[in-house]
């Protein structure tokens, strides 16, 4: 028996409506298709075009197409698939790949690490190149435009030997307490939310008030009484803003102007995630995104303007607290310059966009990673537990710095360097030809994969690579540096927190940060993985995270452990607290 039909058959007049929208459709996308050979065309043709030796046009690793370039086809791709398109594509161009972001050419180094000096070093990125950042990511502006790693090469030299005031050898070793004692103060929150004890984080007597905090701590359930299902990124991103908050502002913040920076900086986050974003003017409409955003960096600026307000009153009455917003408020450089209201501002939160999503990504990864591996998982924890954890012990431990250096080298949390805008024509090694006002910048993710360079096994995630052939320190190093290099790989090979002229600055915090919480995290917890078959990887240009819908199991370890987790700093005297409002 035939089934009938659930609607009636189109009708001949509703064939040809179809029809002519079809055509329609496919006359759109050729004359789109035509229409991207306009545009590019004259672009790919024009002198300052990047060129090689013989004159010829570089290649684009993909066709451009309008409105968006190539770069939304190159991100359709798996990051790994990224990555071999982009060596693929630079072995025929001298190890540089052009890509297009609308209908701005960028010149990629992939596999050069010649390049690497000359573009990261004071002969570009100082001397003939400026940054032009804010005009591509209207929302970063907006925040912290003024801020260090935002403005061109003159105000960063004036920025940068202020800015380098709070992070000297004491005032980092003032900021470890804080990391260690708010790494640890979350840490614990989190073990009583996994076992289920409402006394650290009760607030009231309603389970409700603890499935709410529970939630906040990334506990997602209990899957067989044992095994905490757990949100890492809700989790490290909460804590990594906590860290961050407390090194600028003190560790006598409000909580409520915590709570607000937390809040305002995720509507923010979110922002400068979305591509629309990236459209000029987009931010300034009257839609509701919008205006969220625009209101939430209102409000943090205002916050920032009050904690500003209060430490030149803190300064007048003699008592300088030692956070980084006082050490820039105080800092000048040899010739008695400052920084002015907006750049102590921008800088503060310039420091904190840039420390919360990529340590916490990069976190996120090492724990996914160690889930996946569970035998190094354990060398971990057979390391940990040969001392106290306390940062003088943690900060020395070469297996552990080695597993942070690993992750990073395969999975950076950040792919690439931010781009300069060349001011000037420039030659670059190996005879390429680029003119003034192309974008050039060096992708570190291809450069730390590469098997000439790493060895036949780069594809895999072997910590022990950068502790054979190391002396007796086993490569440790400057424990707030990441690990040495294994014997015979340049520092051109590894520019996970940049290179040359301008390096990341909060590069010592990061690494702190990074190495007490996984001594934590491991004291306190085995990691298993969940959902093995769903691990992925997500690159979103320029940051790269583990997929964010993906779960760790917590299964918490003995109790003798858990209880030697609370000491957390020994060395210099803790910060002063400031007082809260």
């Amino acid at each position: 028996m035939f089934r009938s039909w659930p609607s009636p058959l189109p009708t001949p007049s509703t064939w040809v409506v179809v029809g002519a929208a079809g055509g329609a459709a496919i006359a759109v996308v050729a004359a789109l298709k035509d229409f991207s050979g306009l545009w590019f065309g004259p672009i790919m043709r024009c002198r300052a075009y990047p060129r090689l030796q013989d004159g010829r046009p570089v290649e684009p690793v993909f066709a451009p197409t309008f409105p968006f370039g190539n770069m939304a086809r190159l991100m359709r791709l798996p990051p790994v698939e990224q990555f071999k398109t982009l060596m693929q594509a630079s072995a025929k161009t001298l190890g540089y790949a052009v890509t297009f972001i609308l209908s701005r050419p960028r010149v990629n180094v992939i596999d050069n690490d010649e390049a690497v000096k000359v573009v990261l070093g004071a002969k570009v990125t100082v001397a003939r190149s400026d940054r032009t950042i804010g005009k591509q990511m209207p929302v970063w502006d907006r925040l912290f435009g003024k801020g260090l790693f935002m403005v061109g090469p003159t105000d960063w030299k004036r920025q940068h030997r202020i800015c380098m005031r709070g992070f000297g050898p004491k005032m980092l070793d003032r900021f470890a307490s804080v990391v260690a004692d708010t790494v640890a103060s979350e840490f614990k929150a989190l073990e009583g939310a996994a076992a289920g004890d409402r006394h650290p984080l009760q607030r009231s007597h309603s389970g409700r008030t603890l499935e709410r905090q529970a939630t906040s701590l990334g506990i997602c359930g209990n899957s067989d009484g044992q095994l905490a299902v757990w949100d890492p990124a809700v989790f490290l991103k909460t804590m990594a803003a906590r860290v961050i908050s407390k090194v600028a502002f003190g560790q006598g913040i409000d909580v409520d102007d915590e709570s607000a920076i937390a809040e305002a900086f995720s509507v923010w986050e979110q922002a400068s995630s979305d591509p629309r974003y990236l459209l000029p003017y987009y931010i300034d409409l009257p839609f509701s995104g919008p205006r969220a955003a625009r209101k939430a960096i209102k409000g943090l600026h205002m916050l920032a303007e009050k904690f500003i307000a209060r430490e030149r009153e803190t300064i007048a009455a003699g008592d300088e607290h030692q956070n980084l917003l006082s050490v820039l408020v105080h800092a000048r450089d040899d010739d008695g310059g400052k920084l002015d209201e907006d750049e102590l501002v921008h800088n503060v939160y310039s420091f904190l966009g840039a420390g919360v999503s990529t340590t916490s990504d990069a976190l996120a990864t090492i724990l996914f990673l160690l889930a996946r591996h569970p035998e190094i998982q354990s060398k971990l924890h057979q390391e940990l537990a040969t001392g106290p954890l306390e940062w003088e012990f943690v900060k020395n431990l070469p297996y552990l710095s080695a597993v942070i250096a690993e992750s990073l080298r395969l999975w950076p949390s950040v792919v690439g360097s931010i781009a300069r805008q060349l001011t000037d024509d420039v030659v670059l090694p190996g005879g390429l030809r680029v003119g003034k006002g192309i974008n050039v910048g060096v992708n570190s993710a291809t450069l730390q994969r590469r098997p000439g360079v790493w060895g036949a096994d780069a594809d895999k995630f072997r910590p022990e690579r950068f502790i054979e052939g190391q002396g007796k320190d086993q490569g440790i190093g400057n424990p707030m540096s990441p690990h040495k290099l294994p014997p015979g790989v340049p520092d051109t090979a590894f520019p996970v927190f940049g290179y040359g002229a301008r390096p990341c600055i909060g590069r010592p915090l990061a690494v702190m940060e990074m190495k007490m919480t996984l001594a934590q995290a491991l004291r306190r917890f085995s990691i298993e993985e969940m959902e093995p078959e769903s691990f992925e990887m997500v690159l979103a240009t320029p940051f790269q995270f583990p997929k964010r819908s993906l779960k760790l199991g917590l299964r918490r370890r003995s109790q003798q452990f858990s209880e030697s987790c609370d000491c957390s700093y020994s060395g210099s005297p803790r910060l002063l607290a400031r007082g809260g409002s």
